[in-house]
């Protein structure tokens, strides 16, 4: 019986726990935290936790989903009874779990086991892992790997003259957990995207003004409250103030970077022949499967889509591969179509990963070569009409709600 190792007990290691398991290989998840669900998993910790090892969740109090809950489901496994379709963190964390339960996971994931190292070992891999309860490092063997850790804990900041000058706080999204220590203060949140947005939301019910810095295309102006100031983007900081790329220059207390994060993978040694550089993991064939070593794979790397779904579709691919069921072409074939797909994006604006525009015919791809089924349509139209509302209606699109019709459509519910 092949033995993999899963690393990461998020959604992407939970998905590829279950396709490995049912489809009969012995799995072990290691998971660094006591408890499942990764990124959504809350901590009031930030940055290190109490075993000075570092945080990787970014979840903050009080989150609200910016997808409806009928995108943020496995397929074949609807969401539990919940009225709302916009729904808080802790549903989806009871959803992670039940999803865990119901197809036997749990019984499979190690806890408390911090990866140190990964490196081949011949035809088989060496893992390195600490105990964080007893301290003591083992390490196993395993036919195959795959890389589950997740992409939303290594802070990525902008390249601002000044920032060394700047007399206020900054911090990163990854940090934020409350807005109550920006109360009465003058905050700059630098970033367009869903965390800038939200943050700079939260932020402005106790601020006594909130400035946010973005690309001028990203949104609509005037989704925000009478307290948030837009502004393009940032130029400089000085001692106590912000310089935009208008000319303005505003006084301000603190800055907020939500800016994104970097691909990061500290425990893969040289040897794994894994690259990162501008928000690109390579060599990955279908951005999963390792080109040079099948045997690894990469679940979760892609974003701007619906995460368990897709997850579970990357999940399909690679067992299909194991098993033989897809024959993969020759390396040189699968690095062409590694180029062809990023010029593509490239060609259009996105980065590498960035799945906005392409996830159907993408997931439809992974799910031609496993054999596996497609996904119910519903995910797909839902999600071009509805994934990025919150640039329409920031104060309100929450509110919407929203049903399934069948596997192809869904309604509004007034």
């Amino acid at each position: 019986m092949s033995h993999v190792a899963v690393l990461g007990a998020g959604i992407s290691g939970l998905a590829t726990a279950r396709r490995l398991n049912d489809a009969g290989y012995q799995v072990t998840v290691f998971e660094r935290s006591d408890k499942l669900g990764g990124t959504w998993a809350y901590t009031p910790s930030t940055w290190l936790d109490d075993d000075g090892r570092p945080v990787y969740t970014s979840m903050y109090e009080n989150l609200v989903t910016n997808l409806p809950k009928q995108l943020m489901t496995f397929p074949g496994f609807p969401f539990h009874d919940v009225d709302d379709s916009y729904v808080r963190s802790e549903e989806i964390l009871k959803y992670i779990n039940s999803f865990a339960d119901k197809f036997g996971i749990r019984k499979l994931i190690k806890f408390q086991q911090h990866v140190e190292k990964v490196s081949p070992r011949g035809s088989r891999w060496a893992v390195e892992v600490t105990d964080l309860r007893t301290r003591q490092l083992h390490t196993y063997e395993f036919d195959s790997v795959a890389v589950c850790t997740g992409q939303f804990w290594c802070p990525k900041y902008p390249a601002v003259e000044g920032r060394d000058l700047f007399r206020g706080r900054q911090s990163h999204s990854h940090e934020y957990r409350r807005p109550e220590p920006f109360k009465g203060r003058r905050v700059l949140v630098v970033g367009g995207g869903p965390s800038g947005f939200d943050l700079a939301l939260n932020i402005s019910a106790v601020a006594e003004q909130v400035i946010i810095s973005y690309h001028p295309e990203t949104a609509q102006k005037g989704q925000f409250p009478d307290n948030v100031i837009e502004k393009p983007t940032l130029v400089s900081l000085s001692e106590y103030a912000a310089t935009f790329e208008d000319g303005t220059s505003a006084e301000i207390d603190d800055v907020c970077y939500c800016t994104g994060y970097r691909y990061r993978f500290p425990f893969l040694t040289p040897e794994c022949g894994v690259t990162v550089e501008d928000k690109h993991v390579r060599p990955l064939y279908h951005q999963v499967v390792h080109i040079d070593r099948p045997t690894m794979a990469f679940i979760g790397v892609p974003y701007y889509a619906c995460p368990c779904m897709l997850f579970d579709a990357q999940a399909q691919f690679w067992v299909a591969v194991l098993d033989g069921r897809c024959q993969l072409p020759d390396p040189a074939a699968m690095r062409r179509q590694e180029q062809e797909d990023v010029e593509r994006r490239r060609s259009q604006g996105v980065l590498p990963h960035n799945m906005a525009a392409f996830q159907r015919e993408y997931v439809d791809r992974l799910a031609e070569l496993s054999g596996a089924s497609l996904t119910p349509r519903y995910y797909h139209n839902m999600f071009e009409a509805v994934g990025f509302d919150f640039l329409k209606d920031l104060q309100n699109y929450r509110k919407n709600k929203y049903r399934i019709v069948g596997d192809e459509n869904y309604e509004k519910v007034l």
